[in-house]
């Protein structure tokens, strides 16, 4: 009766171990409505495409630079409950302040997305490196950021959805450029797949 009811235990135990690791590592999805789980009709495939917009990214510290920004990025697998992908394109535009041009280094970055609920997410994107050009008239800097984190909150594509940096630090160097600043934007998702409409949500 004892190794009954300590072999009834150890199923317990068990089993209340297995719940809490399939509870810990849940998969995060891209899902077209705000439901928790997602139902299957409502998920984007992993292999998603999203672009987005920002019309005012701004680098501070002892050099400040604002430009527009445009990012597209590719998610490509499920790993650790996380959305692993890269960023195929990220690109500036209209550049005032410090410096005239800015420019994405090779080898773009990498991101991960994870869930935080109520539809949203955060994203955290590695190793981007920017060279900013014309900055004081003649010189050259090169802006770094080894961990960015960014707050994703779900909602329409084109409105509500978007992805926020705020105060992220970076490492800054080049002739009178200083050594570190801050980069604030906010990216607002304006296409998922190729499509303009409908709504994006981290689940």
């Amino acid at each position: 009766m004892k190794y009954a009811k300590m072999l009834g235990l150890a199923v317990v135990a068990a089993m209340a171990l297995m719940a809490f690791a399939g509870a810990g590592t849940a998969s995060a999805v891209l899902c077209k409505a705000n439901q928790k789980p997602c139902e299957a009709k409502n998920q984007y495939p992993v292999h998603s495409t999203i672009k987005a917009h920002s019309a005012s990214a701004v680098l501070t510290g002892s050099l400040e630079v604002t430009c527009e920004s445009d990012v597209t990025m590719l998610e490509e697998k499920i790993e650790g409950g996380k959305l692993i992908g890269k960023i195929t394109a990220l690109t500036w535009s209209n550049c005032k302040g410090g410096c005239s041009s800015a420019t994405t280094n090779s080898p773009l970055p990498t991101f991960e997305d994870e869930a935080v609920g109520g539809g949203n997410g955060r994203a955290f994107i590695f190793n981007t490196s920017v060279t900013l050009k014309g900055c004081f008239f003649f010189f050259t800097c090169v802006a770094k950021a080894t961990k960015a984190e960014l707050s994703l909150t779900g909602g329409t594509i084109g409105g509500t959805a978007s992805a926020t940096a705020s105060n992220v630090k970076t490492e800054v160097s080049g002739e009178g450029c200083g050594t570190a600043g801050t980069w604030n934007a906010k990216y607002t998702i304006n296409e998922v797949n190729g499509s303009k409409t409908g709504s994006i949500f981290l689940e």
